[in-house]
Order: C-alpha cells, then structure tokens, then sequence
C-alpha cells in the first residue's frame, strides 16, 4: 500500500520481523512531497470529503479508484452507513494533518528482506519513488514491475501478485 505502507514500514522496524512486503510503498523522503500533501488532504483528511466523494453517483470515488476491482461491490459496500468513514480512517490515522508539512521523519533502514512492487498504470505513486525507496533499505532488497495494472494490483492482477509475493516468501 501506499500511505498505510509507510506507516507499517515504521512499526516494522521497532519488531523483529522476517520478512516485509508491501505493495507500492514509498517513503515520504523519496516521493514527491507536494503531490503526497495535496494526495493526503485533498483525498483523505479534511471534514466532509465522504459526502463530497459520494456526489454525482460517486464521481470523484470512480475517478480516483480509476475503475479498478470490483468497482460497484466496492461503493455499495462504502456506501453502507459509517462504512466509508471506517476506510478514510485508515488513511487518517497514518497521516496526521501537523505531518503533512513538516520535514520527512527520520525512520531507520529497513533490516528485513523487502519487496517492492509498482504497477505502470498507476496513478498515485511514481515508478522513480518505488525504485529510491531501495536507499532506505538494509536488508535484501527485490523490486517488481507489473505492467498495464493500475493502483490496485491485488484486485487487478492477484495471480500476477500471489506468485511474486509466494517467491519472494520463499526466498
């Protein structure tokens, strides 16, 4: 994941851990730090955005999950009374609002295996971010490109996605 990723990346270095995965994870040091401020506010944090993002038959929601998985499952299941707050709260709890400008925090390398995975028809997260959080690990580091998927790679491609995570656990 994206956001969430980080977050875990952070908890995952005050434990032991074997191995860490996480698909399309990116470190606020390496991403582009305006498009994650605007990504992060304009999406997820300010008061409100739930009833914005249910107008025009979920308009903005079809936008930015950009058709992908089960689209229609996916807003019939958010539309269900506190269901979408439930899921923005994810976001909001990795990202508080003082966070959003304020210098990179200073994580540890990370010590685990670690595999990135960054799909072409993503819309949220760059290929060069995905490729530079490789700097910022310690232990072995394994970088996979799918193309043609888009910011959902598990729902879009979960052959694809389960073999490389089934290798890379077997490494």
């Amino acid at each position: 994941m994206d956001i969430g990723g980080r977050g875990r990346a952070a908890r995952a270095e005050r434990e032991e851990v074997e191995q860490f995965r996480v698909a399309q994870l990116r470190r606020a040091d390496v991403a582009q730090r305006a498009r994650d401020r605007l990504d992060a506010a304009g999406r997820f944090l300010f008061p409100g955005i739930e009833t914005t993002l249910q107008q025009d038959d979920w308009y903005l929601m079809r936008t930015m999950l950009q058709n992908g998985g089960d689209l229609e499952r996916y807003l019939a299941d958010h539309a269900e009374p506190g269901a979408l707050t439930a899921a923005l709260n994810w976001y909001r709890a990795n990202v508080a609002p003082e966070r959003l400008n304020a210098p990179p925090a200073q994580l540890p390398p990370i010590q685990a295996p670690t595999m990135g995975v960054f799909s072409t028809g993503d819309l949220y997260l760059t290929e060069d971010a995905m490729v530079r959080s490789a700097e910022f690990v310690k232990g072995p580091w394994r970088y996979e490109r799918i193309e043609g998927i888009s910011h959902w790679i598990p729902s879009e491609a979960p052959e694809q996605f389960n073999q490389l995570m089934l290798d890379f656990l077997r490494e």
